[in-house]
């Protein structure tokens, strides 16, 4: 059975709701008027709903006030959002897979996941990036076209347990203070123009199960302390890049055990199709 609502784009809604929750449905290609009325909306989901509209400032200024989770991804949303919006109790945001445009925004103090992938976000992260969403645990950031240094405030996120950074255009440094990521599980920065040594202290113990490193510009050794510690570790690319020096050895025995032989050319590790799946026992 298909529930069909049919109502021209001027509807004035009587209702007010703390729900929406709409997926795979077509509302679009514009927002309706009788969701720009709702004032009250604690969640709002309206996910690949046929929307290539810009957001109503309407909406913001009457609904972010209390809305905590809001998911509008999979849709062709474009436009810029506010640079600050002031969205208190927002604790989940997913605007994935659209087409929005301009620099970075600053969100809720409280907000456990961000997934911005997929969009034309451009600019920096704001340096003050960590101290601003403490309490995030979830960063997905991949295929945008954000630049610059990774801030070193990141670390400050102590709650961190995925990070994808993934093909953007991204340079200079990993920040130093890994060990401070107790609880990770994921990062992923690969295709980025990231460059020097990978920190030592990456090899504290911790929860890491993927680790992405490849097609940047990454050299020196790699830390092998990383294999020795990290005992969760399940995935490992650092294809493309310019480590130099033998494998390390607990990662090649784990790599032949998972049927995978790596080859060297005059101790520089295979960077041209290195894809490493370390299952550690």
């Amino acid at each position: 059975m298909s529930l069909i609502f049919n109502v021209s784009y001027q509807w004035p809604a009587p209702f007010k709701l703390y729900t929406i929750d709409i997926r795979n449905c077509s509302i679009g290609p514009s927002f309706p008027a009788w969701l720009q009325s709702q004032t009250e909306l604690l969640t709002a989901t309206l996910s690949n709903t046929n929307i290539s509209d810009s957001i109503p400032e309407e909406l913001f200024l009457k609904s972010c006030v209390q809305i905590e989770y809001l998911d509008l991804s999979y849709n062709r949303i474009h436009g810029r959002l506010p640079l600050q919006m002031t969205c208190p109790s927002l604790y989940h945001i997913d605007l994935s897979h659209n087409r929005f445009a301009g620099p970075f925004p600053l969100l809720s103090a409280n907000l456990s996941l961000l997934n911005f992938e997929s969009s034309l976000f451009s600019g920096l992260i704001p340096s003050q990036f960590g101290q601003l969403m403490p309490e995030l645990r979830e960063l997905y950031l991949s295929e945008n076209q954000l630049n610059g240094t990774i801030p070193a405030s990141m670390c400050n996120m102590t709650n961190l347990a995925i990070l994808t950074l993934r093909t953007n255009q991204f340079y200079g440094e990993f920040p130093e203070a890994w060990s401070l990521w107790s609880n990770i599980l994921v990062i992923d920065v690969g295709y980025n123009n990231l460059s020097g040594h990978i920190p030592i202290s990456m090899g504290v113990p911790s929860s890491r199960a993927i680790l992405k490193l490849n097609n940047n510009n990454f050299g020196g050794t790699f830390p092998s302390l990383i294999f020795e510690n990290c005992t969760n570790l399940k995935s490992v690319d650092l294809g493309s890049n310019k480590f130099i020096g033998d494998l390390p050895s607990m990662m090649s025995q784990n790599c032949s055990s998972c049927g995978y032989d790596p080859t060297f050319s005059g101790g520089i590790y295979p960077n041209t199709c290195a894809v490493f799946p370390c299952f550690m026992s």
